[in-house]
């Protein structure tokens, strides 16, 4: 803290010291429940989340790594409950990935929680979602999940004949069908 001339500045922040202290441990806390809690929805608590390789692709919710070994990838930034919740709920059903460990750095927050709600107002007006958006909880964190095997979705069809898109399309509607069965739409 550096007092630029004004010791009545110095004062204040000093006086404001404990209370971002305890707010800070408050934090750590949080994030340590958290992480206590995902280590029960994932397959492989102590799977090494350093062990990330060659970067696949980045968005605006964080980067996608293949990890070292090649049977998983790993994501790092943003991470709703939400996506970890379905992950869990879709590990008996073949079609997709499992949640292999899952660790956060900060406690989930919507952007209302952080700014305050109506950050979007004009958004909200426009109806292109951003509202609904900013009442989303995010933490920073990281997450691995297995690899599925095969070629990507986009490409599937230029390597298939017709017998074989049709039985792509029969597993599509399957895992589709498990998924809903859960209780999960997308």
């Amino acid at each position: 803290i550096r007092a630029q001339g004004n010791t009545g500045d110095l004062n204040v922040a000093l006086d404001r010291l404990p209370d971002r202290i305890a707010r800070k441990q408050d934090r750590k806390g949080k994030v340590n429940q958290l992480n206590a809690s995902l280590k029960e929805l994932v397959q492989d608590p102590n799977y090494d989340m350093s062990q990330k390789g060659e970067e696949l692709g980045s968005g605006m919710f964080g980067s996608v790594y293949d990890s070292k070994d090649g049977n998983n990838v790993i994501k790092e930034g943003k991470i709703s409950p939400k996506e970890l919740s379905i992950l869990a709920k879709l590990k008996d059903v073949g079609a997709f990935p499992n949640l292999i460990n899952a660790e956060v750095t900060s406690p989930f927050e919507s952007a209302d929680e952080i700014f305050g709600s109506g950050t979007d107002s004009e958004n909200e007006e426009m109806g292109d979602g951003m509202a609904y958006f900013n009442q989303m909880p995010f933490a920073d964190g990281k997450m691995v999940m297995s690899k599925l095997g095969g070629v990507p979705f986009d490409d599937a069809e230029y390597d298939m004949d017709e017998d074989q898109k049709q039985q792509f399309v029969q597993k599509l509607w399957a895992a589709r069908k498990a998924m809903h069965q859960l209780g999960i739409s997308h």
